[in-house]
């Protein structure tokens, strides 16, 4: 899983961060959102993995998670992004402790808003030019699903 994140650090806009991440960092990720809706797909290897993560400080943000969903390029364009977030919604759905989705979406990641868009999602806010990475400005999508 760690591989996955990391190509998307360094191969994609669509992850603000530019710094690759250890395993050891990674392992800790993870730890910190044990409890909370946490899907994987695999096949003779992992292939995807999504998650719902508290928005910043559940303290403040009662109810209020983020998803975040990570794909192999091998398996781009097989239906597993929202083979993941459908079951992710179905989890928040169940989860008494959600009241609201947030996904974050790159400004030029249009696919992920119109999957999140056919899921539910609607756009509730746009934030421009907020990083940079990979030679251009990158601005920000705020997509809520109420559950």
């Amino acid at each position: 899983m760690t591989e996955i994140f990391n190509w998307a650090i360094r191969e994609t806009t669509f992850v603000f961060r530019k710094v690759e991440a250890t395993v050891a960092e990674r392992e800790e990720h993870f730890r910190s959102v044990e409890g909370y809706p946490y899907l994987v797909v695999e096949t003779d290897r992992v292939m995807g993995f999504a998650l719902l993560q508290p928005h910043n400080d559940p303290r403040r943000w009662d109810g209020c998670f983020e998803d975040s969903i990570y794909i192999d390029p091998a398996g781009h364009g097989q239906g597993l992004g929202k083979h993941l977030l459908s079951a992710l919604v179905e989890e928040a759905r169940q989860d008494e402790r959600i009241h609201t989705v947030l996904a974050l979406i790159c400004g030029n990641n249009p696919a992920s808003v119109a999957l999140h868009e056919k899921l539910g999602f609607k756009k509730s806010g746009y934030l421009r030019e907020l990083s940079f990475k990979h030679g251009q400005w990158l601005d920000l999508n705020y997509l809520q699903l109420m559950v």
